[in-house]
């Protein structure tokens, strides 16, 4: 065993001594491995993003372990003996935060039961953990904790994220423009307001996120890191998809999923043939799992609190449907739904089915307007989000109450849905209308650098920086010569000239669009108005703060550690 490491376990050894727990931890110096062999198993690697954070370029043990395939059959298993398996299979050190666990009500009669394959460990803790509330946190590079899902809410770290490639450069200094948004602000909205709302410092969590020279620096939970890493690398995933304007009606711009899931989407499309009569939901589950040839877990508790059982009897008959579709009237007799989960085909209520929501970037740069940072005109991503939210389950976006959102990344050329699975479906298939249909929200303005465009620019008398006067009006005309493109006056085509209330020019395009910038700040209006510019972020949630909930800031207690069991040993 290395010295660092040697001296990490000293000190977590040293810290549960201090607050009278018991420490065993990993004894032997033996690397990393896979869990014990398992069924073949569609998991992979996390999706890392391109350019962050900086710490994710070498896997650690726990890393490895977590990606691994994992296979558990518990049965009336105790917690702790869980664990120890667990730990025995994964070949790292599995801590139990005992205080915590026990202030929570868990007591050594706490029992696992599920049937976990076919998925990577880091899937399997996610699925079986929350079943007893609980949840697990990565503390170092060869162990993980087990403690309460509400603790390890409160367990953050800080990461950094390089994000340069996704962030609009700053508007040029000789430019006349209102004061806009910080390079970084579109994209940490879209974070924020689309992975785990409430649990960002404004609403009472305790995730916080800043901008540094280029860089995102975000302290949260490992769990929302793993999202957000997740996210930034589907962007840019998208957004290089669509970087050559290549795109025809078959590509598919949707941010790429791992493995795993894309094979449960493909056998949801595939047809399903079936006949159950008055069957366990857990014998319609088993048949399932080999028609579709994907793993499909039972959200135990969820199914519980509701009187479900895997007893519960079910009828249901259909021929050559697509499954998707046969699953949702199939689960629809006991109000019952599917959603996609970690790995695994989970069947949910139709409640909580409902409340859960995951993001997916789509490529609509063809829909809406390529970015362009020099181009006058600009992306209409308002017009698609309005159509979405308008026509696609309206009572699912937050606007509404519902715990959907839509956010835009003019620089990735991308929008972002975090809603359920099943609107999912619909929202990719009213994309590929549009596309088939050959309808476009938007086309490019062209700019021809010598045509001349006479425009107006009628002042406002409310706007407060209004000019008073005929000599207010005369100032700025000269202002406006000596300091916007002073040697294009000169030439016989371009003029200035005042009006009542208003100012006359007649100029190139280019240069309109920078008098139109300078006038602004003095309340003027265009006429005719100009094409849409490249704007930032659209975005038509109701403010943050409005619609997440407050979380609690405690923190969490120390660990006790459960190491693997020795060989020879029972667990």
């Amino acid at each position: 065993m290395s010295r660092s490491r040697s001296s990490c376990f000293r000190m977590l050894a040293a810290m549960a001594v201090a607050i009278g727990l018991i420490a065993i931890t990993h004894g032997a110096d033996q690397p990393a491995s896979k869990s014990q062999p398992a069924k073949p198993t569609a998991s992979e690697s996390p999706k890392q993003a391109t350019e962050g954070p900086s710490s994710a370029t070498v896997q650690t043990a726990v890393e490895r372990a977590l990606d691994a395939p994992a296979e558990f059959d518990f049965v009336d298993t105790p917690y702790i003996d869980a664990a120890k398996r667990i730990a025995e299979s994964s070949k790292i050190n599995v801590l139990l935060d005992q205080k915590n666990l026990t202030d929570a009500g868990v007591t050594g009669c706490t029992l696992f039961n599920t049937s976990i394959s076919g998925v990577s460990l880091r899937s399997a803790l996610h699925l079986m953990l929350p079943q007893n509330d609980f949840a697990f946190v990565t503390v170092s590079d060869n162990a993980i904790v087990i403690t309460t899902a509400d603790a390890a809410k409160r367990m953050t770290t800080p990461r950094v994220y390089v994000v340069r490639d996704l962030i609009a450069p700053e508007r040029s200094q000789n430019d006349f423009a209102k004061p806009t948004p910080a390079p970084a602000d579109n994209l940490i909205e879209l974070i924020t307001s689309t992975l785990s709302p409430k649990d960002w410092d404004p609403n009472g969590g305790t995730g916080s996120i800043a901008y540094l020279n280029g860089a995102l620096v975000i302290s949260q939970t490992e769990e929302i890191h793993r999202k957000i890493a997740a996210l930034l690398a589907d962007l840019r995933a998208v957004r290089d998809k669509q970087a050559k304007h290549e795109i025809g009606n078959s590509i598919d711009l949707r941010s790429s999923v791992g493995q795993a899931e894309q094979r449960i989407r493909k056998a949801l499309d595939t047809p399903l043939d079936c006949d159950f009569v008055a069957a366990p939901l857990k014998d319609i589950v088993d048949s399932l799992h080999i028609k579709l040839g994907v793993p499909i877990e039972l959200d135990f508790k969820s199914l519980t609190d509701a009187g479900i059982t895997p007893a519960t009897t079910i009828s249901f008959a259909v021929k050559q449907v697509r499954a998707r579709d046969g699953l949702h009237q199939l689960l629809a007799e006991k109000e019952l739904a599917f959603v996609i989960e970690d790995e695994s085909l989970v069947i949910t209520t139709a409640d909580r089915a409902k409340q859960i929501v995951h993001p997916v970037v789509y490529g609509v740069g063809d829909l809406c307007g390529f970015y362009n940072p020099a181009s006058i005109g600009g992306p209409d991503y308002e017009s698609l989000i309005e159509t979405l939210t308008g026509i696609i389950a309206p009572m699912s976006w937050d606007i509404n109450g519902g715990a959907g959102s839509v956010d835009a990344l003019p620089t990735a050329n991308a929008i972002v849905c975090d809603q359920t699975e099943e609107i999912h479906d619909k929202i990719w298939q009213l994309l590929a209308q549009l596309r088939t249909s050959g309808c476009r929200l938007w086309q490019p303005f062209e700019i021809v650098e010598n045509s001349m465009v006479v425009r107006i620019y009628k002042f406002e008398p409310a706007a407060p920086n209004a000019p008073r006067d005929e000599q207010g009006s005369r100032k700025l005309i000269e202002l406006i010569r000596q300091n916007i493109e002073p040697k294009s006056w000169l030439n016989g085509d371009a003029s200035i000239g005042e009006a009542p209330g208003a100012i006359v020019v007649r100029q190139t395009s280019l240069v309109q669009y920078r008098i139109e910038q300078f006038l602004q700040i003095f309340g003027a209006t265009p006429y005719p108005p100009p094409p849409p510019r490249a704007g930032g972020l659209t975005s038509f949630a109701p403010p943050a703060e409005a619609r997440r909930s407050k979380a609690p800031n405690t923190h969490a207690a120390g660990p006790t550690s459960v190491g693997p069991v020795p060989a020879g040993s029972k667990p």
